[in-house]
């Protein structure tokens, strides 16, 4: 069977000893809402897709993509690919022997996605999310270039307890969401999450410990960002954490969970990246290690706690020019 993305499938007809055990949609534009259900056999996308309305898929469906194709849900497109445990939907390579980057991946600009109890393995970007509230759970991103990428997105409503395994990038962020430490890494290239759009411009919790959050640009704090105890923040080559006057950085690890700011450079030395400014007011730093940076932390604002912490292997520790009156808490080793 041969078709295009104007009707629905549904999973009553059956398929038998054929050549290509697929049914092969060659046109692949759905610009109505459609509902595929057809388990039986994979749907092989030779073409790619084109979502501009909503294509909904059932438990249990498997879409092949032809080579050097994608998926590619517009504005006015989604995707709700929801499985079940027992019934997961996979989006692979149709190459009989697939490697990394076969295909491109789901490159989704709506709104709405739903990827839950999903597979997604062998593509360049397995879902490249650049619209808005997409949920992302309970879903397996297996060797990809990059897993799942949304630096782009300017919402995400969901996003929990995915495994990313074998990636070259497991996942790139901005700052428009909180981070959870449900999503499991496991034998990828980079073994951190990437974060190449570190502008925090609403309040903002990260609580992910598995891996380091790598800050590629630095960031810029222009609300609360909550570091859980057991963070880890890799920051790039000559580049910084700047807390804005108006941003407040809350870092309270415990003496069992330290809170480390330091240099993502694999061989590090004292001044690879700038180090941590603190502008805004209420910051906290307490069980926090600051290492390899240029200036550890200058402090331009005295409303800031400085206590139980590692300043180590920075050019220089500290600089409090900037704050009158400032002195550091209780507790810090300064090296």
């Amino acid at each position: 069977m041969i078709i295009n993305g104007t009707i629905d499938l549904d999973d009553s007809n059956t398929f038998t000893s054929n050549a290509h055990q697929y049914v092969t949609c060659s046109e692949g534009s759905i610009t109505a809402d459609r509902s595929w259900a057809l388990v039986q056999v994979p749907i092989y996308a030779q073409y790619g897709l084109t979502i501009e309305a909503i294509l909904t898929l059932a438990p249990g469906i498997t879409v092949t993509v032809g080579a050097d194709r994608g998926i590619y849900p517009s504005e006015t497109g989604k995707i709700l690919a929801v499985g079940t445990s027992d019934a997961i939907i996979t989006f692979k390579s149709s190459n009989s022997v697939p490697a990394k980057g076969d295909w491109y991946g789901i490159d989704d600009d709506g709104n709405g996605s739903r990827y839950e109890y999903c597979v997604i393995s062998h593509a360049d970007c397995g879902i490249d999310l650049g619209g808005s509230a997409a949920s992302v759970k309970n879903s397996t991103f297996s060797a990809n270039t990059v897993g799942l990428d949304f630096h782009t997105a300017s919402s995400v409503s969901a996003l929990s307890s995915n495994a990313f395994t074998g990636n070259t990038d497991p996942m790139i962020i901005n700052g428009v969401i909180d981070l959870d430490d449900s999503n499991a890494f496991t034998s990828n290239t980079h073994q951190y999450v990437t974060c190449s759009e570190g502008g925090i411009t609403a309040d903002r919790s990260w609580a992910l410990v598995q891996v380091p959050v790598y800050a590629q640009f630095g960031m810029t704090i222009e609300a609360t960002l909550t570091l859980a105890p057991g963070v880890t923040v890799t920051v790039g080559a000559d580049r910084g954490i700047d807390v804005a006057t108006d941003g407040t950085l809350i870092a309270d690890g415990t003496a069992d969970a330290h809170i480390s700011f330091v240099s993502g450079i694999a061989t590090p030395v004292a001044g690879d990246w700038y180090g941590i400014a603190i502008d805004g007011n209420g910051c906290v730093m307490d069980y926090c290690v600051v290492r390899h940076a240029g200036t550890g932390i200058t402090i331009n604002s005295a409303d800031f706690i400085l206590t139980n912490s590692t300043l180590e292997s920075n050019t220089e520790s500290y600089d409090a020019s900037g704050a009158s009156g400032w002195t550091p808490g209780v507790g810090n080793t300064i090296e």
